[in-house]
């Protein structure tokens, strides 16, 4: 059976990594309607949302989202002289997998619904 790159399994304990599969597809539909955050905006975003992330999670995810091309970024320094900041947004790559992983996200729940109906 293949499976799609977001939708891998954890090579530990052979689980379902749902949490980072979840947060990935979050990343993508947060910068699909945003212009360009950078990653603490993103952890702000989330957290405004009730979606509990952290730094340590986020920053190496969105690392390999962008060496796995689903990502653009770019490097802006502040015009006060702070520290440089990566901005991102989604790349052709990612703008194509949005709608899938959304499709797959429903299925995802259409089965908890029906789950939660078994008596």
């Amino acid at each position: 059976m293949d499976r799609e790159p977001w939708n891998q399994t954890s090579t530990k304990s052979g689980s379902p990594n749902c949490a980072i599969g979840y947060l990935e597809l979050c990343v993508l539909e947060t910068l699909q309607r945003q212009k360009c955050p950078y990653g603490f905006q993103l952890l702000q975003l989330f957290e405004a949302a009730g979606l509990t992330a952290n730094a340590g999670t986020l920053y190496p995810l969105l690392t390999r989202m962008h060496n796995n091309g689903w990502l653009d970024s770019t490097w802006q320094t502040p015009e006060d002289g702070g520290h440089p900041k990566r901005f991102y947004s989604l790349s052709k790559t990612g703008k194509k997998m949005l709608p899938a992983m959304l499709d797959t996200q429903a299925k995802q729940q259409q089965v908890l619904k029906q789950l939660g109906s078994i008596r």
